[in-house]
Parts: structure tokens; C-alpha cells; sequence
């Protein structure tokens, strides 16, 4: 049996691009799980201060929003659009778009965290399981200096910690300023009401308003803030390892490993990573548009616009490149593997009176075809389960979301 193959070095030290929390998290043992707890505890404050600040609820409560669903979508013929008088309260329970925001910021710590614990390892537990070969000595020394320099990358990335934050809380506060001075959801004004007029009006009735609720503003404010800080960590991150990734194309020979031990061939850890990267695509995709929603014509469209070139920009590489790196490699490892095992085979055939006298001849044939059978289960994309199109096309409806609120703001 061949020795295990070293791993030394090939380790990415993520955590160290986030001090403040995930790093914390990591180094003390902590258990994941709270950090699920964010969510809804987040929701539960937020409900709690609109109860006290009274912009909790309204009357026909459904109706508004079924009014504002059909305004937003230019669905003027449903009923609830044309029998509701629009209203300019506009209470947390109304305001669906900063539900789902508040939840999606605070679940992002938990996704980068899930994310990160499958990146430190992946590398390292894809050479071991063989989904991953490394060909010489140079080729190890050249992963080995790629990783270095990532790892150098996150330090430099978590120095500037305070800076990321305190820059995400520039441009959160940019927007609460811009919401204060021009109103909110203007998008929703009656066709017979100015917008601007109809948004200051709205803001003055917001859960979330300076005016009237300054403790759910401030509490709206750190969310955001801490929200944005960790997407652009988790971007900052994410994309050196992607780098790596492709710098070493030439060097690591992705293959599988027949014997499926982990369930994804091999790819278990690949997927960790994958995962939650499609769901924090997904999730801060819609929460980006329905903020954009939210904000004051023309700030909309414009914040939108960037939110767009940030998708083409980054979802052929987040999504692309694992595919590209990996299918047509896949592939051939997967020919390479069905004609070894057929000269096997045939070394077998020619031996069958020996190995037929010793009593090996079927169990070996037998040992072949069952290994044929399971090379040929080996799809392109190991890292990938046919639910996985589901994930997909929900990233899809997100893109195309975010093109038709752009049309309708613009």
C-alpha cells in the first residue's frame, strides 16, 4: 500500500482575513450553530422595538402589501391593486423587503464561516482522498508557495479589518442620510401622488425612520453596517482562493476517487466550499435588489446599476470556473480509468488458465467489472447533485430580478 501523500502546506488560513468574529469562532471552538442565532434574534429585536415604537402593524395589513407587490410588478389588474387605498404607514410588518434583508445580512457571518472551514481544508483533503494528484516534487513546492502567498493576502486583509467595517458603515450611513432627506419607497406611490412628495411622507411612518424610531434606525443601521462588512470580506477572501485556483490550472490534476468514500468522489470538501457560496450569491442578490427598492429615485437606480456589473462581473467566476477546472478533467481521468482497467482485463483474459487453476480467474474479472461500473458513475461535475439545478435556477431568477428592477426604476 503506497504511503499517504503530504500535505504539509497546503493548508489556506482564511480565518485570518476576519478577526472581529469568525476567527474568534474558530480559535475558541465554538459551536457553529450559534451563529445561527443571529437571524432570528436580529428579526425578534427588530419586531420588539417596532411594537414599542408603535409602526409594528396597520389596518389591512395583507391588502398594502398585496397593493405593493402588484405596484412594484405592474400587475394592475389584480384585485388587491385596484380595491385598496394605498397607504403611507408603512410598518415592519409591511415592509417585506427589509425582512428578508435583515435575515440574509444576518446569516452571512454563519455562510462565510461554513464556507472558510471547507476552503482552510479542501486542498489538503482532495490530495488525500486522490480526488487531487500531484505529479512531482516541483509541483508541490509550487502549490506549497501559491498557498503561502494566500495565506500572506488574509493577514494583510484582516489588518484592515476596522478599515472594511468602518468603510461598510460609511456607505450604510451614505444611505440612511439619503433616506432621511428623500424619502422611502417612492416606488409604491399612488399614480395620482408625486413620488418624492409620497416618499418623505412614507419615511415619517417608517419602522425604521430617524424621525419616529431612532433606536430601530440605529439598531436598522448596525445590521446593515455588519451585514456589508462581512460580504465584502467574504468576496475579499473568496476571490484569492479562486486566484490560487487558477494559477495553479497546470499544476493540479483533478481526477476522482473511484472508491467514492465521501459520497461526492472524493469532492466532499469542494462542495463545502461551493455550497454556501451559491447560497450567499443567491440570498444577497435578491436582499441587494429589494434594498434598491427601498431607496429614493434616482439613488435606486443607481446603486442598482453596480449591483448589476458586480453579478456579470463575478458570477462567471464563482460559478464558472469550478466547471471549468474540473469537468473536462474529470472526463478524461474518467477514459483514462475504462482503458487501464480494460488492458487490466486483458492481462487477466491472458492469464485465465493460470488464474483459473488458482481459483482467481472470476473474483478478479468480477473486482474489474464492478470497478468499470463504478467509474462510469462518475459524473463530470462530482461536486454537483442533480438538486443542485434547482440552487441554479434560482440564481438565475435573482439575476433576472435584479435586470427587471433596474428597467422599472430607471
Amino acid at each position: 500500500m503506497p504511503p499517504p501523500p503530504t500535505v504539509s502546506g497546503y493548508a489556506f488560513r482564511i480565518f485570518d482575513a476576519e478577526p472581529l468574529l469568525l476567527s474568534k469562532f474558530r480559535n475558541h471552538g465554538w459551536r457553529t450553530g450559534w451563529m445561527l442565532l443571529a437571524a432570528p434574534t436580529s428579526l425578534m429585536l427588530v419586531l420588539i422595538l417596532s411594537a414599542i415604537y408603535g409602526e409594528f402593524s396597520t389596518p389591512g395589513i395583507r391588502g398594502q402589501v398585496c397593493s405593493d407587490v402588484a405596484t412594484f410588478l405592474h400587475m394592475g389588474k389584480l384585485k388587491c391593486a385596484k380595491d385598496v387605498v394605498v397607504s403611507e404607514n408603512f410598518p415592519i410588518w409591511r415592509d417585506i423587503p427589509s425582512l428578508f434583508i435583515i435575515l440574509s445580512l444576518a446569516v452571512t457571518p454563519y455562510l462565510a464561516f461554513r464556507q472558510w472551514s471547507s476552503i482552510s481544508v479542501f486542498l489538503a483533503s482532495m490530495v488525500r482522498n486522490g480526488a487531487i494528484k500531484v505529479r512531482t516534487g516541483a509541483d508541490a513546492a509550487a502549490i506549497r508557495a501559491e498557498v503561502a502567498n494566500a495565506n500572506a493576502y488574509f493577514v494583510r486583509v484582516g489588518r484592515a479589518a476596522r478599515f472594511t467595517f468602518a468603510i461598510a458603515l460609511i456607505c450604510v450611513v451614505l444611505v440612511s442620510v439619503g433616506e432621511n432627506k428623500l424619502g422611502v419607497y417612492s416606488i409604491f406611490a399612488p399614480n395620482s401622488t408625486d413620488r418624492r412628495d409620497w416618499g418623505k411622507l412614507v419615511y415619517s411612518h417608517w419602522w425604521a425612520s430617524w424621525q419616529v424610531a431612532p433606536v430601530s434606525a440605529f439598531f436598522y443601521l448596525c445590521i446593515g453596517a455588519f451585514g456589508i462588512y462581512f460580504i465584502i470580506v467574504m468576496n475579499l477572501a473568496g476571490s484569492r482562493v479562486l486566484v490560487a485556483l487558477w494559477r495553479l490550472r497546470k499544476v493540479l490534476e483533478y481526477q476522482a476517487d473511484v472508491h467514492n468514500r465521501d459520497g461526492y468522489y472524493g469532492w466532499a470538501e469542494a462542495r463545502g466550499v461551493l455550497l454556501p457560496t451559491y447560497v450567499a450569491i443567491l440570498i444577497h442578490g435578491f436582499s441587494l435588489v429589494l434594498i434598491s427598492i427601498s431607496l429614493p429615485q434616482p439613488i435606486g437606480a443607481w446603486v442598482l446599476a453596480p449591483i448589476l456589473l458586480q453579478w456579470i462581473v463575478t458570477l462567471p467566476f464563482y460559478l464558472g470556473l469550478p466547471p471549468l477546472l474540473t469537468r473536462r478533467r474529470i472526463i478524461a481521468f474518467r477514459e483514462r480509468q475504462v482503458v487501464l482497467l480494460g488492458i487490466a482485463l486483458r492481462r487477466v483474459e491472458a492469464n485465465r488458465t493460470a488464474l483459473v487453476a488458482d481459483h482467481r480467474f472470476y473474483s478478479e474479472c468480477e473486482a474489474i467489472a464492478q470497478r468499470i461500473k463504478r467509474v462510469a458513475t462518475i459524473r463530470s461535475m462530482p461536486f454537483n447533485r442533480p438538486r443542485d439545478i434547482f440552487l441554479a435556477v434560482l440564481q438565475l431568477l435573482a439575476t433576472i430580478s435584479g435586470v427587471y428592477s433596474l428597467i422599472i426604476l430607471w
